[in-house]
């Protein structure tokens, strides 16, 4: 009930009401949540000591000006609204660390933006999100980046001035080039999920330690090498399952442990003999289906501990028995 009395309080003070010295500690609130409203008090401002604001699935449509002056704010959500522009005066919650636009009408953000220098973690999945401002290059704290499901076509090259990002996910957009990775040091968690217009080879941060489920597949569009980060420990199910656009020999780091099911499945323009690192305990269940363009003989290595049904089906060029 505290919320709601606080938002009854901030309407009351837009038509003009005073509110008593009582009524005043309501707007010290640090934390409020609202749901079933449609408009947002201009009086917000009032609430100085706000340090988070969860508005989604709300029915709000836009953020007024006076939310510029809630300076201590540290978490703003707005998933699920009806929000499509931000105002400019969003430039001055220095102390924002986490902004949730997902599923909103959102099509471009302010310049302002760049002000934020602690924010920690974007969501714009599922906007109308065209274009990355370079501005994007001055969040020099921002370690999770989800543009999943928008419209971009293009990374700018300021990106790369993100050195604590350590989660990327551009799954289901139509880019075409990545900005050198090799860039991002601190990067864990990188997505590509059906990128269908990405094109060139990839070279994966030395970071990278795990590759999730799916993270790359159905990026047939890349066309080069996959270079794997010599620190790779595992590769996750159907991570590059359908690229069969991947050329060249496929090198797998030696301290590699674990190959998920269908993870290079598809991948018919790997080529060149096929070494399983020592320290492979486990392959999983199609795992090479179809790489026919891999050749040479197999040898398993000592540690393994399981092959998955149909691992190596259709892998044509792999000859020899296998030891």
């Amino acid at each position: 009930m505290k919320d709601q009395d606080v938002f009854d309080l901030l309407q009351a003070m837009d038509k003009g009401y005073s509110p008593t010295r009582k009524e005043e500690e309501l707007l010290n609130i640090e934390n409020v949540t609202w749901i079933n409203i449609d408009k947002i008090p201009e009086s917000i401002g009032n609430l100085k000591n706000l340090e988070m604001l969860d508005l989604s699935f709300s029915q709000i449509s836009e953020l007024p000006e006076s939310i510029g002056n809630l300076t201590l704010l540290q978490v703003l959500d707005l998933a699920s609204t009806k929000v499509s522009k931000l105002p400019e005066s969003i430039g001055n919650l220095t102390h924002l660390q986490i902004l949730n636009l997902s599923f909103t009408k959102i099509c471009e953000l302010p310049e302002s933006i760049k002000h934020l220098f602690n924010l920690q973690s974007i969501n714009l999945s599922s906007t109308q999100i065209c274009n990355v401002p370079e501005s994007f290059g001055y969040l020099t704290n921002l370690q999770r980046l989800n543009m999943s499901r928008t419209r971009i076509r293009k990374i700018p090259a300021s990106l790369g001035n993100l050195m604590r990002l350590q989660s990327l996910d551009l799954s289901y957009t139509d880019i075409t080039r990545l900005p050198d990775l090799r860039f991002f040091g601190d990067l864990r968690d990188l997505r590509l999920q059906e990128c269908i217009n990405l094109r060139g080879e990839l070279h994966l941060p030395e970071g990278m330690t795990e590759i999730g489920n799916k993270a790359f597949s159905g990026c047939s569009g890349l066309n080069g090498k996959l270079f794997l980060p010599w620190n790779l420990k595992s590769i996750g199910d159907e991570a590059f399952l359908d690229c069969s656009g991947l050329s060249g020999k496929l090198n797998l780091p030696y301290g590699l442990k674990s190959i998920g099911s269908r993870a290079f499945s598809g991948c018919s323009g790997l080529s060149g003999s096929l070494h399983l690192p020592e320290g492979l305990t486990e392959i999983g269940d199609e795992a090479f289906m179809g790489c026919s363009g891999l050749g040479g003989e197999l040898y398993l290595p000592y540690d393994l501990k399981s092959i998955g049904s149909r691992a190596f089906s259709g892998c044509s060029g792999l000859s020899g028995s296998l030891h």
